[in-house]
């Protein structure tokens, strides 16, 4: 017996690591599919399992006297092997359930991410906003600017005294040589508001919706210090998607939390856990009940936000909303980005209603593209599409009315109400 113990006191050393290996292992590891039938993932689970059984029985056989007590290493297996079942039973009840709900991506302060990790086309992985250019790359035949944009490359540092405006927006923004800021700059170049120098850049990217701009404005716009801030989104926002773009972009958090966070997420149990100790909205989770990259709540949540930001930095908001064509191409729906032309006019038409409320409601200065461009004369302006525009006279005449918004504001006749 006294050689039995010891070597049933390393056996239970062993089951306990067994079982820590097997846990770590298996809350490191992704939702997507079954754990428990998973290939080597089930030896991984069965094998420590059948161990620590065989470890129970030879305690209770050769460890316990009459009368004894069970050695406490083997209490510790117990409890172990007990936690582990309880928590590996949940996820599996929470599997066969089909429960699941998708957090954002944790990024932990102070690391740096890998923003790199997939290139096509002048295209980059950006963990915090999905995606965006590469500097210095061509994208389509154009080349990106230095800080990641279509179009000129902004004044650095700013000229002392001078006026700066940003264009934040989607691929009607940025699209053609040059995007219409190519054009405003043009004319605050030649016809300055006042008497400072004028600029006007583009922070516009293909594809964007306002999720993705209004993180963009608050990591990098408003460092720009612009003096004006121009929004054009809406087409990207309200094309199918099964999760939100809100719940697929990574932020930050601190330390410990961020690990805890991450680790809980990659878990039905643990996303039921952060589901119930606080409200989903807190956890930066969306609802996605209408299947778009942003749900029209959002949508609207995200408008009021960027207003918010924008005057939070000293300047002025224009929003402006999405033109289209009297009808827009099919391929949409082949494409799966809408389920019909119909459906995504009907779509459209809603999302730029809700930009004219959010700008009546917050007092903010609106440009209607879109009911500018509905006439018989623009018609001609749109691509095949319905969406973007061909001709170069359609991006000077949204800088016309982008320059005659901006010197509006700073001559009193038609202000941004909320900063007079």
């Amino acid at each position: 017996m006294s050689i039995a113990r010891p070597a049933i006191f390393l056996a239970d050393g062993a089951a306990i690591l067994a079982i820590l290996t097997t846990a770590v292992v298996w809350l490191l590891s992704p939702v997507e599919g079954s754990f428990l039938f998973g290939k080597w993932r089930a030896l991984l689970v069965l094998l420590p399992t059948a161990f620590c059984g065989f470890r129970l029985v030879l305690a209770v056989l050769f460890c316990r006297k009459p009368g004894g007590k069970v050695p406490g290493t083997t209490k510790a297996t117990l409890g172990a092997c007990v936690l582990f079942v309880l928590l590996f039973g949940a996820e599996q009840v929470l599997e066969f359930a089909g429960y699941e709900r998708h957090f954002p991506p944790i990024l932990i302060r102070g690391e740096t991410a890998n923003d790199s990790v997939e290139e096509r086309a002048g295209i980059i992985a950006d963990p915090r906003l999905l995606f965006r250019f590469k500097p210095e790359a061509e994208f389509r035949g154009r080349r990106v600017n230095r800080i990641g944009f279509l179009g000129r490359e902004p004044d650095d540092p700013r000229t002392a005294g001078g006026r700066r405006v940003l264009c934040l927006g989607d691929s009607v923004s940025g699209q053609g040589v040059p995007p219409y800021s190519g054009y405003l700059h043009a004319q605050l170049t030649n016809e300055p508001p006042t008497q400072a120098r004028w600029e006007a850049i583009s922070m516009a990217v293909h594809g964007y919706t306002t999720s993705q701009g209004l993180r963009l404005f608050v990591d990098e716009g408003a460092a720009l210090r612009p003096d004006f801030v121009v929004v054009l989104y809406g087409w990207n926002d309200h094309y199918l998607a099964s999760i939100p773009d809100s719940n697929r972009m990574a932020r930050h958090v601190d330390g410990l939390q961020g690990i805890l966070y991450a680790i809980l997420q990659r878990k039905r149990f643990g996303q039921f856990l952060l589901a119930t100790a606080g409200p989903l909205e807190s956890l930066g989770v969306r609802e996605n009940r209408d299947g778009l990259r942003v749900p029209p709540d959002e949508y609207r949540r995200n408008l009021a936000s960027l207003v918010d930001e924008i005057r939070g930095t000293d300047a002025i908001p224009i929003l402006m909303t999405s033109p289209r064509a009297a009808t827009i191409s099919s391929l949409l729906v082949r494409n799966r980005q809408i389920t019909s032309v119909e459906e995504g006019i009907r779509l459209h038409d809603e999302y730029n209603a809700t930009l004219r409320d959010v700008a009546a409601q917050t007092e903010t200065v609106m440009i209607d593209l879109a009911q500018i461009f509905a006439d018989d004369e623009h018609q001609a302006f749109f691509s095949r599409d319905g969406i973007h525009f061909t001709p170069d006279e359609a991006r000077r005449r949204i800088a016309e009315h982008v320059h005659g918004a901006v010197t509006d504001v700073l001559r009193g006749r038609s202000g941004d109400p909320a900063r007079q």
